[in-house]
């Protein structure tokens, strides 16, 4: 036996073209550089959404990827429009986080805490339909994010402008990254202009968010993808 892992290594020494979707417990960042060096396409972190997967290695099946019978019998069931964008979403807001070098980022069932928020929303549409995508984070998460992004230490900030300003664009970057993703599925995605402000947690409470932690420093960001009627 072996583990995916010194699986990729060997395909690697023996040049075989094949894509790989890695499924790990360990899906810090380091490990996701590790497996993306040793050739994998994609990686899905334990826990996971038996639905969402087989939506993710969909488009390596069929002429090229498998042969077309057992791509008929792998055909992932559609997720719903909500389940959809919430989790491209997750993953369009793990690679802006990613990219901003935090060390590891993960998922996680944490509530929102009850103290005063900072949100930030941008408006998806694709074509007739419209959903909201929210971020939330807390007033630390907030000024860290406000050094990473804007190179300024908001400290003791008042105004609160500049941790307002690290929502804005946050949810501007995650906005452009998942409607690069949701254009494959929904066609002619556009955003509007991303808004942000201080919100009480009552205010998003009634949204379904689905949190991230990020390492170091313990911080919290909190995404939800709700449709407009």
């Amino acid at each position: 036996t072996m583990t995916g892992q010194q699986l990729l290594q060997k395909a690697a020494s023996l040049q075989e073209k094949h894509v790989f979707v890695m499924v790990t417990s360990v899906a810090t960042s380091r490990k996701r550089l590790e497996l993306m060096r040793l050739g994998a396409r994609e990686i899905v972190a334990k826990p996971f959404d038996p639905a969402a997967l087989a939506e993710l290695i969909a488009p390596y099946l069929g002429p090229g990827g498998r042969p077309p019978a057992l791509a008929q019998d792998l055909a992932p069931v559609p997720l719903p429009d909500d389940a959809a964008l919430t989790t491209l979403g997750l993953a369009a807001l793990q690679s802006v986080l990613e990219r901003m070098a935090f060390t590891e980022i993960v998922p996680v069932a944490d509530g929102l805490p009850p103290t005063m928020l900072f949100g930030a929303s941008v408006r998806l549409d694709a074509g007739e339909r419209r959903w909201i995508v929210r971020l939330a984070a807390d007033g630390r998460t907030g000024g860290e994010l406000s050094s990473r992004i804007t190179g300024q230490d908001p400290g003791a900030d008042e105004t609160l402008c500049l941790r307002l300003d690290a929502m804005r664009e946050l949810v501007s970057m995650v906005g452009g990254d998942l409607a690069n993703r949701a254009a494959v599925r929904f066609e002619g995605a556009t955003l509007s202009l991303p808004t942000s402000g201080v919100l009480p947690p009552q205010a998003v409470r009634q949204v379904s968010m689905r949190g991230l932690r990020l390492v170091p420093g313990g911080h919290h960001v909190w995404l939800g993808v709700e449709q407009l009627p």
